[in-house]
């Protein structure tokens, strides 16, 4: 491995622990009900003032560099690729926010408290 794959790899590494560790505090307060975390708000053309989400928006950006990087290697990363997916998810019979992270924290194995729904 060269130089420039062990500073790629590094760097994927910071970017993958940076999403795991914002993703599930995330999800944890979509599924109380606060929206924004899959970009619902931003295809509706929300006036940002009321649906600003600073770290959903990094959380998206986080998760779309490292789709970028694996697949350049031909790789997937499925937790950012079950995200994305989700992000894509707009239509009318589409699960509302809330409940699609109820649904991707319990895909994790991660319990959701009383008080979360």
């Amino acid at each position: 491995m060269g130089i420039r794959d062990s500073v790629r790899l590094k760097r994927l590494e910071a970017l993958e622990a940076e999403f795991r560790e914002l993703l599930i505090p995330c999800l944890r307060q979509c599924v109380a009900g606060r929206w924004g975390i899959f970009g619902t708000c931003d295809s509706l053309g929300a006036d940002k003032r009321y649906w600003s989400w600073p770290e959903a928006d990094h959380l998206r950006e986080l998760a779309n560099s490292i789709r970028e990087i694996r697949s350049d290697a031909g790789e997937t990363n499925a937790l950012c690729d079950e995200f994305l997916r989700l992000c894509k998810l707009h239509r009318a019979n589409d699960p509302g926010e809330p409940k699609a992270a109820k649904a991707f924290l319990q895909s994790l194995g991660i319990p959701v408290q009383e008080e979360e729904v």
